[in-house]
């Protein structure tokens, strides 16, 4: 997975439960070792047994999982673009989905625009047109 594959990702599927292997995969993509994100963040990996809303588990191992949209929003605080956790997952939203589409999104925005610039964000919202306009339009966080 290359840097911009992963920001897409990000971008595109902040709702999403992954893997730890890709939970990694995603980081080493973009240049940060996963293991570092958990001293931010000791909770990002959730172990999940049994029932879980709808679905249920038929392993009986409990499955270690990393939500998309929490990855995003941890790499963004571990390269400092965030003030801090709550400024990282701040969102205007009230259900669960809407605010995980929200912080990935807006992760995978500080993201490109760290990186590549305004031309980064132009081609992320070319790769990803469900991006919100406001988000597009936040200023960047300085220290």
């Amino acid at each position: 997975m290359t840097r911009p594959e992963a920001i897409r990702f990000i971008a595109t599927y902040p709702r999403a439960i992954i893997s730890v292997s890709l939970a990694r995969e995603i980081s080493n993509a973009l240049g940060i070792v996963f293991d570092m994100l958990l001293y931010i963040a000791p909770d990002l990996v959730r172990s999940l047994h049994g029932r879980v809303g709808w679905t249920v588990y038929l392993t009986g191992a409990p499955s270690d999982l990393v939500q998309v949209s929490d990855l995003g929003a941890t790499v963004c605080r571990y390269m400092g673009l965030y003030a801090d956790g709550d400024h990282a997952l701040q969102s205007p939203h009230g259900t669960p989905g809407k605010q995980a589409d929200y912080v990935g999104q807006r992760a995978a925005i500080r993201l490109a625009r760290h990186w590549w610039g305004e031309p980064g964000v132009r081609d992320l919202r070319q790769d990803c047109p469900r991006l919100p306009k406001v988000l597009l339009r936040e200023r960047p966080y300085k220290p």
